[in-house]
């Protein structure tokens, strides 16, 4: 399943992403990106933005068996999902949920 703009929205922005309503443009403070769009779900940018800011994640695999599935463990966290980017993010996503430490 597909994340829609929301769940898209509410990812980066726990992942470091700010919206600026004086200039109208996104910006993430760790690399310097400045937008007026948020990065597309891809395996690119999951591994540019996302991944590396897992700093108590322990190990990150992946896995086909029918779907595309990511594993994170500590906490042990598995999706399944359509493509990898996919699986991923929602792995990802289950992550933030999981963290109320931010």
């Amino acid at each position: 399943m597909k994340p829609n703009d929301a769940q898209v929205k509410v990812f980066w922005e726990w992942y470091g992403f700010e919206w600026h309503n004086l200039i109208g443009l996104w910006h993430d403070p760790i690399h310097g990106l400045v937008s007026s769009i948020l990065p597309p779900i891809d395996l690119k940018n999951l591994f540019k933005y996302a991944v590396p800011r897992l700093n108590r994640a322990g190990s990150l695999s992946f896995y086909r068996d029918g779907t595309y599935g990511a594993c994170i463990n500590s906490p042990h966290i598995e999706v399944d999902g359509s493509d990898p980017a996919d699986a991923l993010f929602w792995a990802l996503d289950r992550m933030r949920e999981s963290d109320d430490t931010k």
